[in-house]
């Protein structure tokens, strides 16, 4: 059995709901045990508070892990009645599942004869794993002919099924992956008795499989609600600044928190910088990752990668094919992505990590090193607060604390927050001496460097810009940082 760390208690936000959250029935939310449930098949684990190794990053007060060497084990509930359209939505992590032979059935929705008239599956090919859909269409169930690959991180399943009460052919079948739609099915209807009445989430079948499956907050709702689970984080974290050569290239870090793997993609773009001339434009930009000091990839133009396609899906492509990205999952832990040109010439660019999956773990704590100049020179960080929920920021534009040379530093930091419309919001010039000094102190991330900039503020979701420059006219290299203090959570709409 895997084990998972001790998290002391001040790391773990507010949990707010167990992990059913049935609207079918007059409670909300039921507590967290296998009793919450109608009925279990086999010997599902539901795991209690903060002992869910998901608990931490859904905020939900408990999992559900399967152990896939002693299936069939699952949960039930029979809370639909004769329900002829429902919407589900559930994460589950495969990484440590190993399917051995065959599917292994993961959800099924049943109808008053325990038919299914939906199921999902995995499936493994070598070393892929791949979600496959069923539905019944005409009294028999079908295989979608499209099985869908699964990266190895929390993966958002969301279904919706429909069908008439009238004739066969009125029904409907939908399901997206991580909020990308990979099926929309119509005309799937059924005779009677073909409406829900019971709902499996687990491993229903007797598969030949081994290791751990994981879920988490399972969501049940009688309509075709969109997005029923809301995500409140910050993302697609964004700066613009001069690149140039040796220490004045672009050197964005980010952290990836939690404790599984998370999808991102990074661009480094140039001649798609909205800029005039186009000569001050970077001419060809190239990005390259590390971990520490540890090289991990490295892309000059995003066409020519295996996962372009992927990018051209998720709607992160480039505009220019010069410009350049990177598909990756990674564990968590500190990134550096530097951006530079191909040729050694120097010019304005943009490099950005984008949140290419749903949910945690989260981005956090982004920074960006570059040359700070004057006019089109600045620095400018873009980020977006996804969900409805306000959260707490910390910006800091840095130069004196710079691991630089004294002479090439930023001489004096000068910060300005802008809202998506761009009207300033405010600004700040020595961080100790803004009004709330002592709650930035409180944080823990006060800069090192009285001169150093620094704005704390609550935020509501939405698009903002920090611009970070230099006290009358001062240039050199400096850093502007967006740290979430609040934390990213999912919550139940």
């Amino acid at each position: 059995m895997r084990t998972y760390p001790y998290f002391p208690r001040w790391l773990h936000l507010p949990s707010i709901s167990a992990i059913l959250l049935l609207t079918f029935s007059t409670a909300s939310a039921q507590d967290c045990s296998i009793n919450a449930w109608s009925d279990s098949g086999g010997f599902p684990l539901a795991l209690g508070e903060f002992t869910s190794p998901a608990g931490i990053k859904y905020e939900q007060d408990c999992g559900l892990t399967i152990d896939a060497t002693d299936v069939p084990a699952y949960v039930e509930t029979d809370a639909p009645n004769n329900e002829e359209l429902f919407t589900t939505r559930f994460y589950f992590l495969p990484s440590e599942l190993s399917i051995i032979s065959g599917d292994v059935t993961i959800f099924r929705a049943l109808d008053s004869n325990r038919d299914p008239e939906v199921e999902l599956r995995l499936r493994s090919s070598g070393s892929v794993k791949y979600l496959v859909a069923f539905y019944r269409h005409e009294d028999a169930l079908v295989e979608h002919p499209n099985p869908i690959p699964l990266q190895d991180v929390w993966n958002a399943v969301e279904i919706s099924w429909s069908i008439s009460s009238g004739p066969p052919g009125d029904g409907g079948f939908s399901l997206k992956l991580n909020d990308l739609t990979k099926y929309a099915v119509s005309d799937i209807g059924n005779a009677a008795p073909a409406t829900i009445n019971f709902m499996q989430l687990g491993i229903t079948n007797d598969a030949s499989s081994a290791g751990e499956l994981m879920f988490d907050a399972f969501d049940l709702r009688r309509t075709a609600e969109v997005g029923l689970l809301k995500v409140n984080q910050l993302k697609n974290i964004s700066t613009r600044a001069d690149a140039q050569t040796g220490d004045g290239i672009v050197i964005g870090g980010f952290i990836i928190t939690g404790d599984t793997d998370k999808c991102v993609v990074i661009r480094g773009r140039g001649q798609s910088v909205n800029i005039q001339p186009v000569s001050a434009r970077l001419a060809d930009p190239q990005i390259e990752l590390k971990s520490g000091q540890t090289p991990l990839l490295v892309n000059d133009n995003w066409e020519d990668l295996e996962e372009a396609q992927l990018i051209v899906d998720l709607g992160l492509a480039p505009a220019a094919s010069s410009d350049a990205a990177l598909y990756t999952c990674l564990p968590p832990g500190p990134y550096t992505a530097f951006l530079y040109s191909v040729d050694g010439t120097s010019g304005i660019g943009i490099i950005e990590v984008n949140d290419a999956d749903v949910g945690s773990p989260y981005l956090g704590n982004i920074s960006t090193r570059a040359l700070v100049g004057t006019g089109d020179s600045v620095a400018i960080a873009g980020f977006i607060i996804e969900g409805d929920q306000s959260k707490q920021i910390l910006v800091r534009g840095r130069g004196q604390s710079v691991g630089v040379a004294p002479e090439d530093r930023l001489s004096d930091a000068y910060l300005t927050l802008f809202d998506q419309s761009g009207t300033p919001i405010v600004f700040n010039d020595n961080w100790a001496d803004a009004d709330n000094q002592a709650d930035v102190v409180a944080t823990g991330l006060a800069p090192a460097d009285e001169s150093d900039a620094a704005i704390l503020i609550t935020l509501p979701p939405g698009t903002f810009t920090a611009i970070l420059s230099g006290v009358d006219g001062a240039t050199g290299i400096g850093i502007v940082e967006v740290l979430d203090i609040s934390g990213g959570t999912i919550a139940a709409q």
